[in-house]
């Protein structure tokens, strides 16, 4: 009886695992790996925003930094890709960055909420990692952690943000 239990326990759990791993909810041990993130969540609109991250992949094929930017009011930028270095595909360290001067002043510049992800060469993505942004006039500047990251000029984040108009009734302009 405890043979017959024993070999169903573990007949139904090599059938778990089968069915996960062709629904693809194990995570595959070589994809890449945002390790740390830092970003300001506060700043003067026309200030130029840092987004640092280290990341990591066992396989040493990061390819593609993935950016997507999103407004209040709905707006979705289109999804900003910088290219990562050669020499940087296994580990990397350093920031991304996106001028808000184009923003225009404070009191016309929503909250912003960005997404970065790496994809490897396989197409892999790395976990997503999420920013949120506010714009205060009286923001104070704020640092990433000692020590945690490289200062090292990754790319820009490739969109240009909008000015908008709030009506006060809900709705938003451009």
């Amino acid at each position: 009886m405890k043979k017959a239990i024993k070999f169903l326990s573990r007949f139904l759990w090599g059938t778990v695992l089968t069915l996960f791993a062709f629904s693809g909810s194990i995570p595959d041990a070589e994809e890449p790996v945002i390790n740390h993130f830092f970003a300001a969540q506060e700043m003067v609109s026309g200030n130029t925003w840092k987004i640092y991250i280290k990341a990591s992949s066992p396989a040493a094929d990061m390819k593609y930094i993935y950016a997507t930017v999103e407004q209040k009011g709905g707006t979705i930028y289109p999804i900003s890709i910088t290219r990562i270095k050669k020499g940087d595909a296994r580990v990397f360290s350093g920031y991304l960055y996106l001028p808000t001067a184009s923003a225009g002043n404070d009191w016309n510049i929503f909250p912003l909420d960005l997404t970065i992800q790496i994809k490897d060469e396989q197409g892999r993505f790395s976990n997503p990692v999420k920013f949120h942004l506010n714009f205060n006039w009286r923001a104070s500047k704020q640092e990433p952690p000692a020590g945690v990251f490289e200062e090292k000029d990754l790319g820009p984040i490739m969109i240009q943000l909008r000015p908008f108009q709030d009506f006060g009734d809900g709705s938003y302009s451009p």
